[in-house]
């Protein structure tokens, strides 16, 4: 006998006692019904109840299959758009080595720091997509976007730079400008000079991209870190002053890329629909 037609006999007789006045509830008396008829226990997973509004088959409310679908939107939506799930894109500044100008100056006494004034930057690109702009201002021959930054302290002297300092650049590229990108300043920074060359390179902290420009990159305006490396410099060292024309201007950042709109679009499906429920479930309680 099936437990379906065992179930149906059982309900029956529990209609008929309960109007005898028993006080044995509903579902005991069905269970002891058919337990009766069929000397076991019955599962009854396979009815079919409407309790409240809510179609139950197999034991599982569709409610509850469709909070689970929608949960599982929800979450998918919100893993995929964490910073921690994305890729980072790399955006890089340069002159490209063909535009130069700009002035470096640096001290080794202790407390010194070095710096660039107006150093040229011609154009901006995300390495990870291609997009590019060539960046025009006033730095330069032809009239380029300009670099300027001075390190922290390099505490008791040397060419070792501590944290602090600045770093802009300026211009207008594609939609942004004129401020292109500001930094808090360096983490650190090293000078080392070979011969007539000398290299400034550091690690920048975090900084913010013009947010049109950083929209038209494909990437958020805040970024992450940085790297800043100008190298290729003549150099003229005076005691422990030097100045030099820039020839080589490159400033590297990490930035996350902008969230896909179907990705935008799924994640607010998934938290309309988890909106619903709870509303829902707060009108029944």
């Amino acid at each position: 006998m099936g437990t379906q037609k065992v179930a149906g006999v059982g309900r029956e007789v529990c209609r008929a006692e309960a109007g005898r006045g028993r006080t044995e509830s509903v579902d005991e008396k069905h269970r002891r019904y058919a337990k009766n008829v069929t000397g076991s226990d019955v599962a009854f997973h396979d009815e079919v109840v409407v309790q409240r509004g809510a179609v139950h088959a197999g034991g599982v409310s569709m409610r509850a299959r469709w909070k689970g679908l929608l949960i599982a939107i929800a979450i998918t939506a919100a893993v995929g758009l964490s910073p921690g799930a994305a890729r980072a894109d790399t955006i890089i500044f340069d002159n490209t080595g063909t535009h130069q100008g700009g002035t470096l100056t640096y001290s080794t006494a202790p407390g010194g720091t070095a710096s660039v004034t107006n150093g040229v930057i011609d154009s901006v690109v995300n390495a990870d997509t291609g997009v590019q702009f060539a960046v025009s201002g006033t730095c330069g021959t032809g009239g380029f976007g300009c670099i300027n930054l001075t390190t922290g302290s390099n505490g008791s002297g040397g060419t070792t730079y501590g944290s602090g300092g600045t770093l802009s650049i300026t211009g207008t590229a594609g939609p942004g400008g004129p401020a292109l990108y500001t930094s808090i300043g360096f983490v650190s920074a090293t000078l080392t000079t070979i011969g007539t060359l000398v290299t400034l390179q550091g690690t920048l902290g975090a900084g913010a991209l013009d947010p049109l420009l950083a929209a038209a990159l494909g990437v958020l305006p805040g970024t992450l870190n940085g790297t800043d490396q100008n190298s290729g410099r003549n150099l003229v060292i005076r005691l422990a002053l030097g100045t030099a024309l820039a020839t080589g201007n490159f400033v590297q950042l990490t930035a996350t890329p902008a969230p896909e709109p179907g990705s935008m679009l799924l994640l607010s499906t998934g938290l309309f629909g988890l909106a619903r429920i709870v509303r829902r479930r707060r009108q029944l309680a």
